[in-house]
Formats: C-alpha cells, structure tokens, sequence
C-alpha cells in the first residue's frame, strides 16, 4: 500500500523530533554510552578492519548473538565512515531506534490510522526512562531485534486482513524470511515467530495448509540461513546462552517477587511515579484491547500477553532490575505494548488525547532528566571529544573471542597482538590482564609467558599482571607491592603500576580509591603504583561505567586529584594523563 503525502510527512516530523532528542543526548554525553557491551562489539568491528589471522566467524562477541554479530559489521562501516570512535556507536544506534520507530509507524498508519502512528512515534520518543537510554546502545540485540519483530507482526496483519482471492505465496516468503533472519538475530523473536504462526493457523488455516504455505517455510529457512551457517561452523555453541538453561527450576513466584521488590521498594518521588504510571496504562491499554478491540488490537495484545508467559516460564527472568541497563529484555514487550496503547489511545477521543498528553509531558520530563545529568551546554565540544575517544575495548573482548580460538595460550595472544592499536601498551596489558586469568599456574609462570610473548616488549604485557600479581598475594596489595619490590627497578616498577592499576577490588568506587591512595602511598614503590592508580581512575571512571559525573570528564577526574594527599598527586595526574592518552585517537 503506498502511503498518502500526509502520513508520509508525519513520519518524516516525527524523526526529526527523534534525531533532535536523541542527537541532543548524544552530543550532551549523556547517560547513554555506560554498557561496556557496546564497546566489545567495536572490538569485533576493528578485527575485521585490522585483518587479524582469525576466522571471520570467530570475532563474534557471542556465537548465539546473531544481532550482535551483524552489529559488529555495521559498526566496522560506521568506523569506515567516521572514525574508530565512540561517535560511531551513537549515530548507529540512532539510526536503528529510527528503523524500529519508522517501521512502527508505518504498521499502525498502513493498519489503523494516522491518529493511531502519530501517538505512537510521539510515545516512543517520550517514553519511560530506561527506553529513551537503551534505543541508543547499539548492542544488536533485544531492542533492534523489533525491527523483525514489527516487520512479523505487520507481514502477518496483512495476511490475515487479505483477501481469499488473493495470491498469498510472496507475503508468506517475505514473513518467512524475516522470520527467520529475527530469530538468527535474537532467540526473543521465536515468541514473535510462534506467535504469528499461531495466529495464521487460528485464522487463515487455508492460507498454512496450502501449497503456498510452503513458501512460508522456505522463507523461513532461507531467513535462517546465517544461523544455520553459524552453526554449522560452531555446533551446539551457537545455543549455549552462559551455559544456562530456557528452563528453571527455581519457583518464578519468588523470581517475580524480587523482581517487584527490586522494581518497587525502598524507591519514592517521581522514580515511583514513573514505576506505577506506565505500568498501570500498559496494562488497561492490553485489557481494553482484549475485551474491546478489533483484531490488530487483539492481536498485538496477544502477541504482548505470549511474551509475558514465555518471560515468567523461561530461565531467563532478571530478577533485579536496579538500573536501565536490567530493562533491556523487556524491550520487545515495551514495543508491541506501545502499539497496542496508542491504538486504544487514538480511539478512546478525547481522554485518549489526555492519556497520551500525560505520558508525553511525563516522558519529556524525562528526557530532561537524563540532559540534566549531562552537559547538554556545551553539544559542539562534546561531539568534537566523541570524535577522539577509541570505540573499542580490549578489555572485555579478550575473554569472549578466547574461548573461539584453538592452540596453546601463547599462540593465541599473539594472534590477538595483531591488532593495529596506535598505543601497543594499550592492547599489550589488556590482553595480560585478561588472557591469563583462567590459567592454572604460578605467578613465575605467567611472568615467563609474557616474556616469551612480548619479546622487548613486554613490559607492556607487565603493566597488565596486577590481578595475578595481588591473587598470588591472596588479594594484599601491600604485600603485592612488597614482592614487586624485591624484582629489580624496571620490573618491580612495571609490577607495582600493575598493582595500582586493579587495586583490592574491580567494584571500586571514587572513595574506595581515596583509601587505597592513603593505604600504600608509603610503600617504597608508591611513584609507581600511584602511576597505576591514575590509570585506574581513568579505566574505571573517565572511560568506564563506574561514576557517571567522571565519564569523559577530565576535569571533574582532576578535582578527585586535587583532594588526594599532596605528595600522590604529581603521579597520580601523570598516570591520568598518560592512560587518557592512550584511549584518544590523536
């Protein structure tokens, strides 16, 4: 069906509003970019630029992810086009919370009506909280996996409301291939896939049982035929999910009776009033759509209630939800919730209109919130840091590409040192740090192996043994420190910035540094470890989820500085200087 010029402006307003307040986001630095996923998934991207000696199907950040796995390939165009920067994975996001939202639009506007898509772009835009930070993570999984999920439903819809004298063969291929290519991307969208299949059975059985139905399950096939690949390439591994289960046998009332406790107590304000409200309309527009809808209500309602049941009969129910990030899951559910209210909406008249105005208003306050955390003042100068700022992180990615590789552990790593990193120290202590861990030796073996690997340079690969040098020492610094000491100048200085560079404890806060500052700047290699410290800071705040007022924010990183004990300060600011160094581009 081709659009009328009205609808088709509609849309085109509506992402301009997006691409107004999502780009806002962005360019403040706002409380979008804290998921290290993200990065990881950069990682995988710079591998297929950098041409590492790894088979391409091993770069996947997880082999049951398809969604991240294509990710990672738009993210490699992204650096192409942009940079190696973190820009790269916000104006990706951008464009898939674009694609989920235009395709919304257009079901509602092919299916229902103008009023109908209208309501629905606007309450995308201002929606809850945690949706307006997760449609800019640019994970691939979950959130951009609706744009098969909504291409499903609308397919589906369309089969459902044709007529009998129509040929349903090439509708039922293109609902066959999207199909299959949501389930390559997110296991989630099998409940969208039984759920159509359902529906066409309950409703249009002559259209399933025909000789066109077959073209359903050839599109189906072909959709999934990078799946299929992939696991052919990488057998069971392609459905181990952290080595869990789709079923549990833990008792889902407790499950969901954390779940509540963690969504609703010990919370108060606004926050509450936000838990209660949006809630409280998804389920009255889902009962209304039930009870009074015609059928693209209904079906989406029904679409929303099989999610529900999948969610609370699966092994996959998060049950504490504390921060934005603990919603991702349940964005498919938001979605198919989010075109089933702004149809009832558009139809209850005038108290729709109040409904929607209200949702809107509390949406849009916050969308100040999550500016208001931010530095929205200053737009120009933060997009000219996000041009700088590396989108990669070895960090994360080392132990999930690992396991994908054969030989011994040295033949790895330095398949992995082939990347094309500006700043070798960098990759060098990342790859220590995290290609040793799981390795059954003695800190003398791991000191040995990081010669042989790095050769003269491996003092790079010692600035990155601090975890096995404090596990050796039963997690005492102090006593970390004490034997880096006794190890001759340049290595004990290599192995004392190590230490300072991990600490006691990865959960570390602004305070939990201060102390450990005052607790070994005594210690006769303190210039060293207090040059890890910094770097940490860097790590943990400035580049990392830690503290959000730190992110990208040196000076706020200076004025931690400022207040640590006068004789720390000059290394802790050389060892912030230096790590902030390495993750810039120039």
């Amino acid at each position: 069906m081709t659009l009328a010029p009205a609808p088709r402006r509609d849309l085109y307003a509506l992402l301009a509003l997006l691409v107004l307040v999502k780009g806002w986001m962005i360019a403040a630095i706002s409380d979008v970019f804290l998921y290290g996923e993200e990065l990881e998934k950069g990682t995988a991207a710079k591998a297929m630029l950098d041409g590492l000696a790894i088979d391409h199907h091993q770069l996947a950040y997880h082999y049951y992810e398809g969604g991240g796995f294509v990710i990672s390939h738009l993210k490699a165009l992204a650096f192409l086009v942009v940079g190696e920067n973190l820009l790269a994975h916000k104006l990706l996001g951008l464009f898939t919370c674009a694609l989920v939202m235009s395709y919304g639009w257009r079901l509602l506007a092919h299916h229902c009506g103008r009023r109908e898509a209208l309501t629905f772009g606007l309450l995308f835009i201002f929606g809850p909280r945690a949706a307006q930070k997760l449609s800019l993570l640019s994970l691939g999984i979950h959130f951009e996996a609706m744009f098969f999920g909504v291409l499903m439903l609308d397919q589906c819809l369309r089969l459902m409301k044709s007529h009998l004298g129509e040929d349903p063969t090439r509708a039922l291929l293109r609902l066959g291939i999207v199909s299959g290519l949501g389930l390559y991307f997110s296991y989630q969208m099998a409940v969208f896939v039984g759920g159509v299949g359902l529906a066409l059975l309950i409703m249009r059985p002559g259209i399933v049982f025909s000789r066109s139905g077959s073209f359903g399950l050839l599109g189906l096939v072909l959709g999934a035929l990078p799946m299929i690949w992939m696991g052919a390439l990488v057998g069971g591994e392609l459905f181990d999910v952290h080595g869990r289960s789709l079923v549990t046998d833990k008792s889902r009332l407790d499950l969901l009776g954390t779940f509540l406790n963690s969504v609703y107590a010990e919370r108060g304000g606004f926050g509450l009033l936000t838990r209660i409200v949006y809630p409280l309309a998804g389920i009255a527009a889902l009962a209304f759509a039930l009870l009074r809808g015609g059928l693209v209500p209904r079906f989406l309602a029904a679409i929303a209630l099989l999610w529900v049941v999948a969610w609370i009969g699966s092994g996959f129910i998060l049950p504490e939800h504390n921060y934005a990030f603990d919603w991702m899951r349940m964005m498919p559910l938001w979605v198919v919730v989010l075109l089933v209210g702004s149809i009832m909406a558009a139809r209850m008249g005038r108290g729709g209109t109040v409904v929607v105005g209200s949702l809107c208003v509390l949406g849009l306050w916050n969308t100040a919130g999550i500016l208001g955390e931010a530095r929205p003042w200053s737009p120009f100068q933060n997009l000219g840091l996000l041009q700088r700022v590396k989108g990669y992180h070895y960090l994360g990615y080392v132990p999930k590409i690992l396991p994908h590789l054969a030989g011994e552990r040295a033949e790895q790593l330095r398949r992995l040192a082939e990347f094309d990193e500006p700043h070798p120290e960098l990759l060098h202590a990342d790859l220590a740090a995290m290609g040793l861990t799981d390795l059954d030796q003695d800190f003398a073996a791991d000191l040995q192996l990081v010669r042989e690997i790095g050769g003269e340079q491996h003092m790079g690969w010692v600035r990155g043994l601090g975890r096995r040098l404090v596990r050796a020492t039963k997690g005492d610094v102090a006593r970390a420190l004490a034997a880096a000491d006794g190890m001759g100048q340049e290595l004990g200085d290599g192995l004392a910035e190590a230490a300072g560079r991990v600490g006691s404890d990865w959960k570390v806060s602004p305070e939990s540094l201060s102390a450990e500052v005052t607790a070994h700047m005594a210690s006769p290699r303190a210039s060293a470890y207090l040059l890890g410290t910094g770097a940490r800071f860097v790590r943990s705040f400035v580049v990392g989820p830690g503290t959000f007022s730190y992110y990208l924010n040196l000076d706020a990183a200076r004025e931690w500085i400022a207040q640590q004990p006068p004789a720390t300060r000059e290394h802790l600011t050389r060892g912030l200087d230096e790590e902030w160094a390495r993750w810039l581009l120039d």
